[in-house]
């Protein structure tokens, strides 16, 4: 009887089990927990690849071998690329398909752990021929990235999520060509696209600040940077130093001599009236420009300031009492002209500085600069044009014009 028992509940407790669960599959996942710096592939060649790179683990010299799809790529990540408060970083590849047949072939990375690297890592691409070259997509459209050929991969520098592909150099649009005429700047479409360039020093593949070009333009110093855009792809970005063309944009332009004062009685000009100033971070190498909105304008060339930093530029408009102008008669503001973090007070390239005269031109004749002259300077040039008064400086100082 207890036998009978046991049979009938063991019967009831199977049908439950067979009408209830059976219906039912369960799968049971088994995660693998990957060591420093260990690859997770799976067997299929599509399936995304991923690398966790702890920080501790790496030494000066750490490069990753990595399957995607099909093709062998290289990873180097390098102490420094993690950023300060980061410890371990995870990164996905997937093999990149796209629908446009001159893209050879691609790959989408992108950054669990963070979202902005502090130094670059190094991505090896296989590249098939000579001719190829690795591109990354932008909000603007395909770019080439700059790397280094090793054997059959090219190195390119990555900071963030984003996606690189191959592609053969003929099937980028022909850079343009930048011309800076005596009267203006011309940039040249060798092959049917459009041309975008910048005056900032920034890159028009890139910048929000690029202009779409439509016919030659005036610009008294500083770089033109274009690029053609065309089905999608930016050629790579032509970059020309505009020359000294402050007294060449109008035409015609009238010299006017420019004059040193070098008694300066500086309780006298604590008594000047500020009446605008405007001051920015330069950095030498790029150079920039500096405006005071209708008093005057000051233009930096790249590489005119000597200095290992970026330098604080200051330029004030001051109204000066009559114990400094004496018996002259002022047209303008006075500008002044201020420097921070120079190397040497003299600049390797003449800046220009433009100022507007309160009233009609033809009164303008001269300018006074309120400083010393530095023997190894040039002397300075000043000449009157459509915007103004244009002064070639190689130092900093006090400058105003006169009747």
């Amino acid at each position: 009887m207890q036998w009978d028992k046991r049979v009938r509940l063991w019967f009831i407790v199977s049908l439950f089990f067979i009408v209830c669960i059976g219906p039912f599959s369960i799968t049971v996942a088994q995660e693998t927990v990957p060591e420093e710096g260990e690859l997770l592939t799976s067997e299929a060649s599509a399936s995304p690849v991923s690398i966790t790179v702890q920080r501790e683990s790496l030494t000066a010299d750490n490069t990753f071998e990595i399957a995607i799809a099909d093709k062998r790529c290289y990873l180097r990540v390098p102490p420094s690329s993690f950023p300060s408060d980061v410890e371990s970083m995870t990164l996905n590849f997937a093999e990149y398909t796209a629908n446009d047949d001159k893209i050879t072939w691609g790959v989408e990375i992108r950054l669990e752990t963070v979202d902005k690297l502090t130094q670059p890592i190094s991505l090896g691409m296989p590249v098939l021929a000579e001719e190829n070259v690795v591109m990354t997509m932008n909000p603007r459209g395909w770019s080439v990235v700059q790397g280094e050929l090793e054997g059959e991969f090219l190195y390119v520098p990555v900071v963030e999520s984003g996606i690189f592909s191959v592609t053969t150099s003929s099937n980028l649009p022909t850079s343009p060509l930048i011309t800076c005429k005596s009267d203006s700047i011309q940039i040249e479409n060798l092959t049917d696209g459009e041309i975008w360039y910048t005056l900032d020093g920034s890159d028009p593949r890139l910048s929000e600040t690029a202009v779409l070009y439509e016919q030659p333009f005036s610009c008294a110093a500083g770089t033109v940077k274009a690029a053609q855009y065309k089905d999608g792809f930016w050629s790579e970005a032509s970059s020309e130093t505009i020359p000294n063309l402050a007294f060449q944009l109008t035409q015609p332009s009238t010299i006017i001599p420019v004059t040193f004062v070098y008694e300066v009685d500086q309780g006298n000009w604590q008594s000047a009236r500020v009446l605008n100033q405007s001051e920015m971070e330069i950095l030498p190498d790029e150079g920039g420009r500096i405006d005071l909105l209708g008093i005057a304008s000051l233009d930096i060339p790249p590489d005119a300031l000597l200095a290992d930093r970026p330098v604080l530029v200051r330029v004030i408009a001051l109204d000066l009492p009559p114990e400094v102008l004496q018996d002259r008669t002022a047209l303008s503001p006075a500008v002044w002209v201020r420097f921070r973090g120079l190397s040497s007070p003299v600049f390797t390239l003449p800046l220009q500085l433009t100022i507007q005269p309160m009233d009609s031109m033809p009164e303008c004749t001269g300018v006074y600069i309120w400083g010393t002259k530095p023997k190894e300077s040039d002397d300075p040039q000043a000449a009157i044009h459509d915007q103004g008064v244009t002064i070639t400086i190689q130092t900093g100082g006090r400058f105003l014009l006169t009747d």
